[in-house]
């Protein structure tokens, strides 16, 4: 049996443990989103059409306007090419595995609209989710 100084000392060191582990904010399988991230036609078109509400032939078009878009992570900026007008954000982790991006600015430093939804996916990749849930899919490029 520990003695009672041991026990008095253990439960202070776990509670910080597991304080500063909610305090550092979420973990996720990798945790480091540095660095650029391209399309995945073959998933993006799977997460395309998933909730039916894009076909496979607009699913097709879409990744036609923007199979080349790239997502790229640079410290606390973030840099979204979609198409013609790429736009720096400034982004955070939120709670629930979504990258939360705010301050988007264009080209000439003027605001402009972000993305609609970022989200961390358990298998690696980051999705790009639009308000009718159809979502391109990025993975991190080699």
């Amino acid at each position: 049996m520990p003695s009672p100084l041991l026990v008095r000392i253990r439960r202070p060191l776990s509670f910080m443990a597991i304080a500063s582990t909610l305090l550092a904010g979420p973990v996720f399988a990798d945790g480091n989103i540095e660095g650029e991230w391209r399309v995945d036609r073959t998933l993006s078109l799977q997460t395309l059409t998933a909730r039916k509400t894009v076909s496979a032939e607009e699913a097709s078009g879409i990744l036609a306007m923007f199979g080349a878009a790239t997502l790229s992570f640079e410290g606390a900026k973030a840099h979204v090419a979609l198409g013609p007008a790429p736009v720096t954000c400034a982004w955070t982790w939120g709670e629930a595995r979504e990258i939360r991006v705010s301050a988007c600015l264009d080209k000439r430093k003027q605001p402009a609209p972000g993305p609609a939804k970022l989200e961390l996916s358990g298998d690696g990749t980051i999705r790009l989710i639009e308000e009718d849930g159809s979502a391109l899919a990025f993975r991190r490029a080699s």
